[in-house]
């Protein structure tokens, strides 16, 4: 019962404890997904497998972090708001580590002009190669907005009374 009403249902409100609990059994059934799914990502079972379990991972991450926010006496707008912050960190993270020249090298050639497989090679294998390059920095500033939104969330105190999202929560 636990397993649906923290992951499965956004209703209600969630206590620090429960939040936490609640993440570390999401991440317990997260890892051995990414293992199950990636042998059998080759055919078409495996991608429909994998837009399912990422369905269902964006779904359980929504009511966790909604209950949590509801426990706080805010709504979930707080949750858009980090991912839009997430997805503006990664737009100018791609851009600063390459994306910028990327694009600047495909704005040479006029729009109906047909480039050359090599020059346009040429440019794809830079541009990966520089973020491979930088693959450990890039890692770490995905990971910031996340992270401290989780913490946050973990942190926060519980309000003390019933709020409109319902009764205080046992744990």
């Amino acid at each position: 019962m636990f397993l649906y009403k923290s992951l499965l249902h956004a209703a209600g409100r969630h206590g620090p404890k429960s939040y936490i609990l609640g993440f570390l059994v999401f991440i317990a059934l997260y890892y051995p997904q990414r293992f199950l799914i990636n042998p059998i990502l080759d055919n078409v079972w495996g991608f429909l497998l994998s837009i399912f379990a990422f369905a269902l991972n964006c779904y359980i991450l929504y009511s966790l972090f909604a209950k949590r926010l509801h426990d706080m006496g805010r709504s979930v707008w707080a949750l858009t708001a980090m991912i839009t912050l997430e997805l503006m960190v990664i737009i100018g993270t791609m851009m600063a580590f390459g994306g910028a020249e990327y694009f600047s090298a495909f704005y040479q050639f006029d729009r109906k002009e047909v480039i050359p497989e090599d020059v346009k090679q040429g440019i794809i294998t830079a541009y990966q190669d520089n973020i491979q390059a930088h693959i450990t920095e890039i890692t770490i500033l995905f990971w910031i907005v996340p992270l401290v939104f989780c913490l946050w969330l973990a942190m926060s105190k519980t309000e003390p009374r019933e709020n409109k999202y319902g009764p205080v929560p046992a744990i």
